[in-house]
């Protein structure tokens, strides 16, 4: 079988236009005796262009296949004395609401901050075309918090070697 790709792996820290870069792959890929040198860049920070090309592509190709995606992020936050201290984001795409963090400082934690930010997503996606909220949480982290919240586990993928690390996928029907 032919070769596809080969891969030479460079450890660099630079700094280009506000983006952190770690990691650069140099990947070749051979196509119809053409060689194209292509570079695929580990970034930090997320540019607003990046958030624009993944809407972009995402509704073009749903749109081949006749489906309406609508991709969109969001970020709710929550603020004492004009200081952040929980944060929730995710994204809106298809026909579901997905939860991608939801994070409180260690320090306000019980307050039922967590609580409320999850319930300014259900509120603000409520009514509209979205059938559920998903998300993926692990054993350490928040199952019992999100069964609180109202979410049901949808099943759990476990981790043989640490049970700490078994990852719950979990839904809320809206």
């Amino acid at each position: 079988m032919a070769e596809l790709f080969s891969t030479s792996r460079i450890n660099i820290i630079e700094h280009i236009n506000n983006i952190y870069e770690y990691e650069i792959w140099k990947v070749k890929l051979w196509e119809r005796k053409n060689i194209k040198m292509i570079e695929i860049k580990l970034i930090n920070d997320v540019a607003d262009e990046i958030y624009k090309m993944i809407d972009e592509e995402f509704n073009k190709f749903a749109e081949k296949n006749n489906v309406k995606c609508n991709y969109t992020p969001f970020t709710f936050v929550a603020k004492e004395d004009n200081e952040i201290i929980g944060i929730i984001t995710g994204h809106s795409y298809y026909k579901e609401v997905h939860i991608a963090d939801l994070i409180v400082l260690e320090e306000c934690r019980g307050k039922k901050i967590g609580s409320q930010l999850v319930r300014a997503v259900e509120e603000y996606y409520k009514g509209k075309k979205y059938k559920n909220i998903n998300l993926t949480t692990y054993e350490f982290q928040a199952p019992k918090f999100y069964e609180k919240c109202g979410f049901e586990v949808e099943f759990i993928r476990k981790d043989r070697e640490n049970p700490k690390l078994s990852k719950y996928f979990m839904v809320k029907y809206i």
